[in-house]
């Protein structure tokens, strides 16, 4: 078994726009016939992104919306940030934010890392910074 997900998505790209916060969703599959499977995301830069669930569990055959949001100011310049997407199994199909913080932060044969989702900022973000506009 390579992988336990899939995310339905081979890229992010969140528009920026002053004043808001920008942001972009994405689902998981749990390609588990029988079992259900604990998600964790993490991000390159976790300074300029956030997810409101990092850690969640998705039962057999089900999808999952995942939000990446964007900080109020956008990196300095275009850099090559991704999502990880790691899963393991979970037998007993559910858990607590704890144990699911435990289980990924014990690196092993248990936990797959199933996809890395590059995440690009739209064409708007330059327009964060004044001087842009003038150069």
């Amino acid at each position: 078994m390579d992988r336990l997900v899939k995310a339905d998505v081979k890229e992010v790209e969140i528009a920026y726009e002053r004043s808001q916060n920008g942001s972009a969703t994405f689902r998981i599959t749990n390609l588990m016939h029988t079992m259900s499977v604990a998600i964790s995301l993490s991000i390159t830069n976790p300074s300029v992104f956030s997810f409101s669930q990092p850690f969640s569990t998705i039962p057999p055959l089900s999808s999952s919306s995942y939000t990446v949001v964007l900080s109020d100011q956008p990196p300095l310049s275009a850099s090559a940030d991704a999502i990880t997407v790691k899963s393991s199994m979970l037998p007993t199909g559910k858990a607590h934010q704890d144990e699911l913080r435990r289980l990924f932060s014990r690196p092993g044969p248990h936990v797959f890392r199933d996809a890395t989702i590059p995440v690009y900022l739209g064409h708007l973000w330059m327009y964060w910074y004044p001087d842009h506009r003038t150069a």
